[in-house]
């Protein structure tokens, strides 16, 4: 029987984090998208990317890009278009599976969509149409950021995910999944991220949690704005309530993550069904004011869809 939230006799109004975090400000956007277009009958089409590639290597664009090496048996040609807008567009093309193919790559934050469209304009016979009507979004990056919460303040975990690391949290990321399955996420610290890699002082602390989806879970691109939210059974935990907890599952939770060296993604797996649940229900009174999964996916084809500044599918 699993255990009743409301018997775990759980402070998790935590002055330092939960009262100051009230009203935070949570986004969510699409911070990374693979693209698949397939070329059954529009041969056509795919005879304009070997130009397109001469274009890219050849500085014809605002930007010189690259022509990435591959292996002598691939049957595919990758090229790297940067973007006025910081970003970068990312080609790959070649024959499998015995159909010819292209695969787009591009962050749509860092996208000028007038540019975006150019580009595509170039290769497919309607442009970014094309992309949006035939497209398959093979791969795909779901960010929420947390304004001013801290990573270390928080632990992760996943009622339907068979895996887990530790070992970057101490560099400020965490793993819950594996990178090589088709649905794990991230969670670092992104004001340490752009100090480390950008030299960019945020000025405010923000966590960024990466819902990262592929292979089962292909969708057609004109569906994103209905695809359901893959954050749905993340748990999100005050690490202070945790370690506070007195609640003998939660404590059992705590004696392996201390003497195995463990992440908290493993630690619950290797309990029994039953201790499962009660672990997930103890949890749960543990999750952040903020961390309302459903309400925070409502906003998300608003904020890519309907908002012309980040309108990139229109």
């Amino acid at each position: 029987m699993a255990l009743d939230t409301a018997d775990c006799g759980l402070d998790i109004s935590t002055p330092q984090i939960d009262q100051e975090l009230k009203a935070a400000e949570v986004v969510v956007e699409v911070d990374k998208i693979r693209v698949a277009v397939y070329f059954e009958h529009a041969i056509d089409e795919y005879e304009r990317f070997p130009a397109y590639k001469w274009s890219v290597v050849n500085g014809d664009f605002d930007k010189k890009g690259i022509l990435h090496k591959s292996h002598p048996s691939s049957a595919f040609t990758s090229v790297s278009q940067p973007l006025t807008g910081g970003g970068c567009l990312f080609i790959r093309y070649g024959y499998s599976h015995k159909m010819f193919k292209a695969i787009f790559e591009f962050n749509p934050n860092h996208v000028q969509m007038s540019e975006l469209h150019g580009h595509l304009n170039l290769l497919l016979h309607h442009g970014y149409w094309s992309l949006l009507k035939r497209g398959i979004v093979t791969e795909c990056e779901f960010a929420v950021d947390i304004k001013d919460a801290k990573f270390h303040d928080y632990l992760f975990l996943d009622r339907k995910i068979r895996s887990g690391s530790s070992g970057f949290r101490m560099v400020g990321s965490d793993y819950v999944g594996s990178h090589r399955s088709n649905r794990n996420f991230l969670a670092y610290d992104k004001r340490k991220e752009l100090l480390d890699h950008k030299k960019y002082e945020l000025g405010h602390d923000k966590l960024r949690i990466e819902a990262r989806i592929r292979g089962a879970y292909r969708f057609p691109l004109k569906e994103i704005a209905g695809f359901a939210s893959p954050f749905n059974s993340l748990l999100v935990i005050n690490r202070y309530a945790f370690a506070a907890s007195a609640v003998p599952i939660v404590s059992k939770l705590r004696e392996q993550l201390q003497h195995n060296d463990s992440c908290l993604q493993l630690a619950y797996l290797g309990l029994s069904p039953k201790h499962r649940l009660q672990a997930f229900a103890a949890l749960s009174a543990m999750k952040p004011i903020w961390w309302q999964p459903e309400t925070i996916w409502a906003n998300f084809p608003q904020s890519h869809f309907v908002s012309a500044s980040t309108n990139w599918l229109h």
